[in-house]
């Protein structure tokens, strides 16, 4: 990982991020674990202590509480009407492209975008190799 000014800092091990005081997002829901080894690794300095005290009340707390909107749709809704959601609840946001709302449409049919593109690709990929 690098630093703004291009110094290089390593995070390849739970103890260089200590010492580089990093919190990996993917220790949020884990945060009481992290904080223990965390603390032991730093022999419980009342600084370091205090830091993700505030870290943990100013930042993690947040994303404890967090809510994520849901809609559920029937399955007998009709294509069109799954793009009508999908433009609807998105309005607030950026405007939507052709390939946003094919992509809800597909997803109504039981056909995974996704999985598509990746099946194209290694086929793409096997062209390149062999031209």
């Amino acid at each position: 990982m690098r630093t703004r000014n291009g110094d290089s800092i390593n995070c390849s091990t739970p103890e260089h991020e200590y010492e580089a005081l990093l919190f990996p997002l993917s220790k949020v829901f884990f945060f009481s674990e992290w904080r223990s080894k965390f603390s032991k690794y730093w022999q419980y300095d009342p600084q370091k202590l205090q830091l993700i005290d505030t870290l943990e009340l100013e930042v993690l707390k947040k994303f404890e509480h967090y809510q994520i909107p849901v809609i559920k749709l029937r399955d007998s809704l009709p294509k069109e009407g799954v793009c009508q959601v999908f433009e609807d609840t998105n309005t607030a946001g950026c405007d939507l492209n052709f390939f946003d709302l094919m992509s809800s449409s597909y997803c109504v049919g039981d056909f995974s975008l996704r999985d598509d593109w990746k099946h194209r690709e290694t086929r793409f990929q096997s062209w390149n190799c062999c031209s």
